[in-house]
């Protein structure tokens, strides 16, 4: 079914507890190597979570019962504070209050370190117990407070923002927490050409390309450098105090900015809304220090020797391995000797800055000929994964998880409330059936605003408008999925109310990718009252379906 699910969930977290119950991710703690046994090659970060609870009137909130996972550091770009997980699979991304800051000024005096349980003078707390107790498990992690106007102030974790702006792929994140950072760890023979504004670097030897930008801001401004540096320097000072490690970074730039960040507005004394948590930073307009950007990097690309030269000497032997598991386990152990995979995870576009540059590879992998020889000891899917180099003998897989920064990620958010029902129910479907969604516009991957109607005098249906969660009137959304079978083609239209009114009509194959003519006739039952799942207009034609005969249609 080609609908736009998020499928961020193929990756499965051991160390998450497993079982039915919801687990909210509170906070994240320090930072440390808890077991040298089993995981020598990157750290772990302690991931506190929360039990999911549901109150008497079936929402969902979070209770008391808490427990705490180490999870290693590279898996960390994948994590958000919020988020929802089960039998460690991500369940739900946040519902957070979505806020943006422009034109903040980002500068040592506006931008300063505090730790995470930081008291004013009078005794207050920038994040007070009663509202937000998430962080006192561990009150001496560090957070950025930033000043804004009117004495208002914004709280970003440290771990948030070296996440943000270092976590696009994870073994180029996991650098940064091996002290001491080089340089040549990520790249190496940098060249910028100042009259085309182009920085040209060779990344270093398992670097994803996805990760070239945020290298490149660390190539060309020393605050960025300091920034990533510091996170290492920090775990180095407090591993020579034996304190717990908890890391601190700095915004990798100064200037100006608009950021775009979800999270939690909190209450200062007795004044409300005057300090934002940000849990998440989703966007950062800062430019970056180039105007275009060339990578290379030394891959080797493998083809198959034609039959007539097979088992010449020269030619190396290379051993088909197993095949790739759909999902991956990943264990809080270090990886085998065998064959990385990356991994995308699904991500909207951090920067907008980057959709006005160009960044580009500019070499081709080297190509090689070799003899394949399958493995048989090896044939069996490998379901493990741990992120981070080889460090063991054992199966399992060394994963590189990367930002999929899609300009059209938009696809992958779920679907608005009045649509899951029809989405569960489309779900069902056997195979056989071919399910595309056909509305979207830049505001949802899901749903279009209705077309205005009028009746014979000229008059606008009043029905057509609703009032959205801010109070103000606006025009009802729908959207129409295309189902096809073989030669037969419905167009299966769901109009925003509650409950939602749905409708299935016969799409002409020619015409079968305009939905909008089937759109206006379910609008025109809409309008008239007609009800939902037993139209009785009988010029509309054809068998006008909803959910319980639609899946009558789909087992015929």
């Amino acid at each position: 079914m080609n609908i736009p699910f998020n499928n961020n969930n193929l990756i499965r977290v051991l160390a998450f507890p497993g079982g039915k119950t919801k687990w909210r991710i509170s906070w994240f703690g320090e930072v440390a190597f808890p077991n040298r046994m089993i995981r020598r090659r990157q750290p772990s970060v302690l991931v506190h979570l929360t039990a999911v609870k549901v109150t008497s009137s079936g929402q969902e909130t979070a209770g008391s019962f808490q427990k705490s996972a180490w999870v290693s550091v590279g898996i960390l770009p994948s994590l958000y504070i919020g988020d929802i997980w089960q039998d460690g699979y991500l369940l739900k991304r946040a519902k957070d209050d979505l806020e943006q800051f422009a034109d903040i000024d980002i500068n040592t005096k506006t931008a300063k370190c505090i730790k995470a349980g930081f008291s004013l003078e009078d005794g207050s707390f920038l994040l007070p117990v009663a509202e937000y107790p998430w962080h006192m498990v561990s009150t001496h992690s560090h957070c950025i407070c930033v000043e804004l106007p009117a004495g208002k102030r914004l709280i970003i974790p440290c771990i948030e923002i070296a996440r943000f702006y270092f976590g696009s792929s994870s073994k180029f994140f996991t650098q940064l927490f091996l002290p001491p950072l080089t340089r040549q760890s990520l790249y190496s023979n940098p060249v910028y050409e100042s009259k085309l504004g182009r920085l040209t670097i060779d990344l270093a030897n398992g670097i994803s390309g996805r990760s070239t930008a945020d290298i490149g801001r660390l190539c060309r401004d020393p605050i960025a450098w300091k920034s990533a540096v510091r996170i290492g320097t920090s775990m180095l000072d407090k591993s020579r105090s034996g304190q717990p490690c908890h890391i601190q970074t700095i915004f990798p730039f100064e200037g100006k900015t608009t950021l775009q960040v979800s999270g939690q507005w909190l209450s200062l004394g007795d004044v409300a809304k005057q300090t934002f948590i940000a849990h998440s930073i989703h966007s950062c307009s800062h430019p970056f220090p180039f105007k275009q950007m060339r990578y290379n990097m030394q891959t080797v690309a493998y083809d198959p020797v034609s039959p007539d030269q097979a088992g010449s000497p020269g030619i190396p032997t290379r051993y088909i391995g197993a095949k790739a598991a759909k999902e991956v386990d990943l264990v809080e152990k270090d990886a085998g000797p065998l064959a990385a995979k990356s991994q995308l995870f699904d991500s909207a576009p951090r920067f907008p800055d980057l959709r006005r540059k160009y960044v580009y590879r500019g070499n081709s992998p080297k190509r090689q000929q070799v003899n394949y020889v399958s493995a048989s000891q090896v044939i069996q899917s490998i379901t493990q994964g741990a992120v981070g180099d080889a460090g063991s003998s054992q199966r399992i897989r060394p994963i590189d998880l990367s930002l999929n920064e899609d300009p059209n990620s938009l696809q992958k958010q779920e679907p608005p409330e009045f649509l899951l029902e029809a989405v569960r129910e489309l779900s069902k479907a056997p195979d056989k059936y071919k399910i595309n969604v056909l509305t979207h516009d830049e505001t949802c991957a899901w749903t279009v605003p209705v077309p205005i109607i009028s009746n014979e005098y000229g008059e606008i249906h009043g029905q057509l408008f609703m009032q959205g969660a801010d109070g103000v009137q606006r025009v009802r959304r729908a959207a129409v999925f295309l189902i096809t079978w073989s030669i037969f083609h419905r167009h299966f239209i769901v109009i925003e109310d509650e409950p939602a009114y749905a409708v299935s009509l016969e799409a002409k194959r020619r015409f079968r990718e305009n939905y909008k003519p089937n759109l206006n006739i379910a609008l025109g039952g809409y309008v008239r009252g007609t009800p939902y799942f037993n139209w009785a207009d009988k010029a509309i034609g054809g068998l006008h379906i909803a959910y319980t005969a639609l899946r009558q249609w789909f087992w015929r």
